[in-house]
């Protein structure tokens, strides 16, 4: 089976059908259980194979190249021949791409070299081609394709000139083909932009920073995007007219948003570490400027937005001179006071600026060659209300403030720190807001040098950091009780390529989000925040392209629950590095481990998050034994679950001891957690069977079903 490129398991898991890339002409089918070639279909035409899928009818779909042609084919599960529709044009070679299913009709692409690209829908039971339509934008490939929301939609690269190959989403209407729209996944779609900071404006749109041009950087861009086809909503350049912009100096907290007065505030510094930072306030709807402010010789600024979004605070550094805070009025960008502290922020460190949740006041920090400090000046005329100098146990000062964050609810700040510079030891400390005072540090062994982010979850109750390991390039995710400092996870977070430049928690405080992107691929992964163990990966691209070192990559989770959006650079030539954004649809059920062991027993964790709109409503766990397709209807929702009688068991017998959890109400944030259990010493002879679970959400009033999940699959080992 050398060569094979793409295969499919039937519903029953008897049967393996298989594309036998070796000789590029046909479909295999095979026992699962010992591999014995059982039938075959040859298409004597054929080249090669792109994609093999299995319809709900157990007949096999499949997309060959021959000599100029593509050629969608469907054999019966048995692989008889029943039928062929060819895409051909003479004179153009084709390559095939990928095939979604629509109900009783299948989508395919096929990518002339001409860059001419067809989209193309077929009758599943006759093979009559129902419609093909021309796609407007010349494609290098055309590439995944799904069916949702009444409309086919494609992934391809787009090729207009030498070198730019951005991402290109395009949608056309399933039922008639017609053009719907297309967006450049790029967020201008010219060449060599770097993104460097991202936030949620509103609910329906996203604002992304990014520089026009990766080398000279004369311009600085923010736009906002739809967050629901990620279409620009409008664009507004900033240039003030310096030859080198660096918004990527303060790419860690470039944007401050404040939904209530309908602004966001970008901060943008022109020329390398000396020239002034500008502060500008843009109106969210819309995009116009309401104001900017030059900041005087402020270099390396962070901002934050006073909980009250009366005050803006800048923290900076004056050239090779001292720090600066600012404390600027949110509505006119007027100065109502600023302050000049020494020492100055140290190389390669920053000013951290933090708004504290419930009061106007700015808590700030920066260290130097000396160490590290934090202090809470006041909101009126920056007068110090306390300081705090971190500390080793031996009594030396912290010499470099790595980063630092504030809880949801305002009651801490914790820091992490290296004590002493190039040590082997990282220092955690929680301070309290109010007074200052120390209340916990604790200190760990260093995991390497290139330190991550500090993030609270919503409630306060632990504090995770992500570093880098340089000894394995990995990320390493450390997760600490915020009353008491306990370390309770320290653990690498399974690789994702590259530096690791961003966490997130979700929407429950269940799960992590860790971001990269190395350069050649932006990449995210999702972990458990007990456990650090990995419940999905992503990855979009795969170029050659050696990293950047200003490169950064940004998520920033709906609070919703149900998206992730993530920015970061799109893997083109060394030449170039546009703005990618994507948007991933987060599971409403997710579970570890993948297999459990017949023989010692164990247990499947479930992960039930359905979305915000969920909350306090109830969710019942169901099984089955027998596959996912083609599911139970109920009303308009499909529960991807088989009945057979292990479903009619959990059906029955709700919260039993194969099932502990399976019936519950969600928390106020629509959060709970369930369990599959399998006793040890389970029947042997279920080696090799695969179990699937999914849930159903009944609302708490009508009690109607209103949500059916995703299912997850548990696999049985000796």
């Amino acid at each position: 089976m050398e060569g094979t490129v793409a295969a499919a398991v039937d519903p029953t898991g008897a049967f393996v059908y298989a594309g036998n890339g070796a000789s590029g002409r046909g479909v295999l089918k095979l026992d699962a259980a010992s591999g014995t070639v059982l039938a075959f279909y040859v298409d004597q035409d054929a080249i090669a194979m792109t994609d093999l899928r299995l319809a709900a009818d157990g007949s096999v779909l499949a997309l060959f190249r021959t000599d100029k042609v593509a050629r969608l084919t469907r054999v019966s599960a048995q692989v008889q021949w029943l039928w062929n529709d060819d895409d051909a044009v003479a004179g153009d070679i084709v390559v095939p791409g990928r095939l979604a299913f629509d109900g009783a009709a299948v989508c395919w692409t096929a990518a002339r070299t001409s860059g001419d690209t067809r989209v193309h829908r077929t009758d599943l039971a006759t093979g009559t081609r129902q419609w093909s339509t021309l796609v407007p934008q010349p494609l290098a490939s055309a590439l995944p394709l799904v069916v949702a929301s009444g409309a086919v939609q494609i992934v391809g690269k787009s090729q207009p000139q030498v070198g730019d190959s951005d991402a290109r989403l395009l949608r056309f209407d399933a039922a008639t083909g017609a053009a719907l729209g297309s967006h450049d996944t790029a967020t201008q779609g010219s060449l060599d932009q770097v993104a460097y900071d991202a936030v949620l404006g509103a609910s329906d749109r996203i604002l992304v920073a990014s520089n026009e041009d990766h080398w000279l950087r004369d311009t600085a861009l923010v736009q906002a995007l739809s967050t629901v086809d990620g279409s620009v909503l409008w664009s507004h350049a900033i240039t003030d007219g310096s030859f080198y912009a660096e918004a990527w100096t303060v790419a860690q907290r470039m944007f401050a948003v404040d939904p209530t007065s309908g602004r966001a505030y970008a901060l943008v510094e022109f020329g390398f570490n000396a020239a002034p930072s500008t502060l500008h306030a843009l109106d969210i709807a819309t995009g116009a400027e309401l104001w900017s402010v030059a900041l005087a010789d402020a270099a390396g600024a962070e901002c934050a937005l006073s909980s009250d979004g009366a005050t803006l605070y800048v923290g900076a550094h004056k050239g090779t001179a001292n720090s600066l805070l600012h404390a600027i009025d949110a509505s006119s960008g007027a100065i109502r006071w600023k302050l000049e502290l020494a020492p100055r922020v140290g190389p390669g460190q920053r000013h951290v600026v933090l708004g504290v949740e419930g009061s106007n006041d700015v808590i700030h920090g920066w260290s130097d060659d000396t160490g590290a400090r934090l202090q809470r000046r006041r909101a009126a005329d920056g007068a110090l209300v306390w300081a705090h100098v971190p500390v080793t146990a031996t009594g030396q000062p912290v010499f470099a403030l790595d980063d630092a964050a504030t809880g949801a609810l305002g009651r801490r700040v914790a820091l992490k720190c290296t004590a002493p510079l190039l040590s082997a030891t990282d220092r955690f400390e929680s301070v309290d807001t109010a007074t200052g005072l120390l209340q916990w540090h604790v200190e760990v062994p260093a995991v390497g040098l290139l330190s991550g982010e500090l993030q609270f979850d919503r409630d306060e109750r632990r504090v995770a950091c992500l570093d880098v390991d340089l000894s394995s390039g990995s990320p390493h995710l450390r997760v600490l009780d915020a009353s008491t400092g306990q370390l309770d996870v320290d653990a690498p977070v399974p690789p994702i390529g590259g530096t690791a430049r961003t966490i997130r928690w979700d929407a429950t405080s269940s799960k992590l989000y860790v971001g990269a992107n190395p350069g050649a691929s932006t990449q995210a992964t999702a972990v458990f925040a007990a456990s650090g163990a990995e419940l999905w990966h992503a990855r979009y691209g795969s170029g050659v392209m050696q990293p950047f070192a200003a490169d950064t990559c940004v998520l920033v989770p709906d609070p919703d629950g149900k998206r992730l959006y993530q920015i970061g650079s799109s893997p083109l030539a060394a030449t170039g590095s546009d703005v990618v954004v994507l948007a991933y649809d987060l599971p409403a059920l997710v579970g570890i481990p993948a297999e459990i062991s017949l023989s010692s027993g164990g247990a499947q964790d479930f992960d039930l998050a359905p979305g915000a709109a969920h909350a306090l409503d109830f969710a019942l766990l169901l099984g089955t034994a027998s596959g996912t397709a083609p599911g139970l209807a109920i009303g308009s929702l499909l529960l991807p679950l088989n009945p057979d009688a292990y479903f009619q068991f959990a059906l029955a017998n709700p919260n039993s001891g194969v099932l502990p959890d399976s019936l519950g109400q969600l928390s106020t944030i629509a959060h709970r957690s369930a369990r599959f259990v399998l006793p040890p010493a389970s029947d042997p002879a279920l080696v090799g069977l695969v179990a699937h679970h999914a849930y159903v959400v009944i609302d708490k009033t009508t009690l109607a079903v209103e949500l059916a999940s995703n299912e997850v699959a548990v696999g049985f080992v000796p």
